[in-house]
């Protein structure tokens, strides 16, 4: 989905509500989460007063309208759903590391992402609060405050895809390859990922 395209809601039980996304990029506001915690909106053009199912042009079901102008992707919501039904249970692979996703975020200030123009920047949400966890997946990796995820795996963290989405293509304990974007140079690092539950951010 891009900015402009037309989308439509149901605004009531007999009204037709039809908009358009606000802005070519994903609204996340200056959130800092867990790499593993969904937080990806998008703004509409206009507002929607019922929440409900969102539909782009040809029908098809693309997400559901929050409140306001807001709505939430239907591909991250299947995506946690997909990881609790593998799992059986809500455990899903962590990380251990607060990130922002780059692109995902407007006007991000650029002396803060560098010279990446995507993937997961690792910062930290606060003075008292490190971005990587002590003893987590992330800092047995070796990764520290300002590397940038650029991709796990042969996945690359770029516009709708976020790194939160991608955690939930792995089990716990299952491994992986990051590249990271660290002083103007890629590198590889090998993770292992825990139970999310078993993390205390």
């Amino acid at each position: 989905m891009q900015g402009g395209e037309i989308v439509f809601s149901f605004n009531g039980p007999s009204t037709l509500m039809v908009t358009s996304l606000r802005d070519t990029e994903l609204v996340r506001g200056d959130i800092i989460n867990p790499a593993e915690v969904f937080e990806t909106q998008w703004e509409l053009a206009d507002t929607i007063a019922v929440s409900g199912p969102l539909f782009n042009s040809a029908g098809e079901f693309i997400g559901l309208s929050a409140e306001v102008t807001l709505a939430l992707p239907l591909h991250h919501g299947l995506a946690f759903v997909h990881a609790v039904l593998r799992s059986g249970e809500s455990e899903h692979a962590a990380l251990g590391a607060y990130v922002v996703d780059i692109d995902a975020v407007l006007n991000i200030d650029p002396d803060v992402r560098g010279e990446a123009k995507s993937g997961a920047l690792l910062t930290s949400p606060g003075r008292k609060t490190p971005a990587v966890l002590e003893d987590g997946p992330a800092a047995s990796a070796g990764l520290k405050e300002g590397d940038v995820i650029v991709s796990v795996d042969d996945t690359i963290i770029a516009g709708p895809i976020s790194l939160a989405e991608v955690l939930t293509n792995y089990r716990v304990e299952s491994q992986a390859t990051l590249k990271i974007l660290r002083d103007g140079e890629i590198q590889e690092v090998q993770v292992t990922f825990v139970n999310y539950r078993n993390l205390i951010y």
